[in-house]
């Protein structure tokens, strides 16, 4: 099994290399990531402009695209060339979370979308941030433990096999903010789809986006409800394609 690693806050991100290191031993992976920032950029697609690639080590190719770019190339240009396979995709970890309407505009989410398109297990994980906690990364490994791996990629790769025809479907994970637990109740959870709360400034001729991202409505059940109150929300997103 090889897995494709990707991400939308870029090659460098700290996400990235925390995801890598919570690993099970003797994974085989590549990653195929943005070589900058390119969050909330949805499932933007390159196809008028040329690709920048640059392969960076043995295992490690950056990408003058979108995560959805990262994805297209990683499944049909990297894995030809170094003659493998990708069974399976994950993105992140994102710096922040990706709960309810954020799966419509993250570039780590789109990332996953994009591979279960392709038929291809695959996941996204993000880090929900609040002010009162620390911006850390070493509890992640922690959280995840030791088998996480087979037991997301089993349970999905059955679902994928017995989903209806003309429909695919992937992970959304969201870790809660706050480092300090030392092992969060995983729930799994239905997306919330209630609208975000906000307002727009007005500064002259422009328009100044107003978010209050904690103040979200709290809905029983929803992976907002879950990962506001500390636990990891697992949701299966299901894309119906005809």
């Amino acid at each position: 099994m090889t897995l494709l690693i990707t991400n939308d806050d870029g090659v460098h991100a700290p996400g990235l290399s925390t995801l890598v290191n919570a690993l099970p031993a003797k994974t085989r992976y590549i990653i195929v990531a943005p070589d900058r920032q390119r969050s909330e950029c949805s499932h933007t697609a390159t196809t008028k402009d040329p690709i920048h690639i640059v392969q960076q080590d043995p295992l490690t190719w950056a990408i003058g695209g979108t995560p959805v770019d990262c994805v297209r190339i990683g499944l049909g240009i990297v894995a030809k060339q170094i003659a493998t396979e990708i069974t399976g995709v994950i993105s992140g970890v994102n710096d922040g979370a990706n709960l309810g309407v954020d799966v419509f505009h993250s570039g780590t989410v789109a990332a996953a979308r994009e591979a279960a398109i392709h038929g291809i297990p695959a996941m996204a994980l993000s880090q929900l941030r609040h002010p009162t906690y620390p911006r850390l990364w070493d509890h992640i490994p922690r959280w995840l433990g030791e088998d996480w791996l087979a037991d997301f990629f089993g349970t999905l790769d059955s679902q994928q096999r017995y989903a209806q025809p003309h429909t695919a479907c992937f992970w959304n994970v969201n870790f809660p903010a706050d480092p300090s637990i030392s092992r969060p109740e995983s729930k799994q959870t239905t997306v919330d789809l209630t609208p975000m709360p906000y307002d727009y400034r007005s500064d002259g001729d422009d328009l100044q986006y107003l978010g209050n991202y904690h103040q979200r409505k709290r809905n029983p059940g929803t992976d907002v409800t879950a990962c506001f109150g500390g636990c990891i929300s697992i949701s299966r997103v299901a894309i119906a394609l005809s």
